[in-house]
């Protein structure tokens, strides 16, 4: 009977570990669409995860929660714009996460303009507040 018990234990195990694999590896495919994920100084991991969901990257938060924890990406997040585009799954996004791997963007300021003019320059250029900056 405690052998049984045993076996059907690790089984259940067994099953849940590969389901978590498998969803872990499983590759989507959104084609040329971009997707985009902003993240901001102090967001929470969950503000992400939220993104993630909400623009249909993945379906399960909980996956995204448990396996952010198992790889201290929920700790460690630096703000920039990621985006998504053609083949991913779960592990990708984490990848680029950890790697810090957002959108670069170059940006000339000529020489001499004002803060005020800066912030502006800023806002039309890539949609910030102004007053955030």
């Amino acid at each position: 009977m405690f052998k049984k018990g045993i076996l059907i234990f690790v089984l259940i195990i067994v099953i849940v570990f590969t389901y978590l694999y498998n969803s872990y590896t499983a590759v989507y495919d959104i084609g040329e669409m971009k997707i985009s994920i902003l993240i901001k100084q102090g967001d929470s991991f969950s503000k992400v995860a939220n993104q993630i969901i909400d623009k249909k990257l993945l379906d399960s938060k909980l996956l995204l929660k448990l396996m952010a924890r198992f790889n201290g990406i929920d700790k460690k997040l630096t703000p920039g714009k990621y985006e998504f585009t053609g083949e991913y799954s779960c592990a990708t996004i984490f990848n680029k996460l950890e790697k810090a791997d957002f959108v670069r963007i170059k940006l000339t300021i000529p020489e001499g303009l004002t803060l005020w003019k800066m912030a502006s320059l800023l806002s039309n250029r890539f949609g910030f507040d102004s007053t955030e900056i």
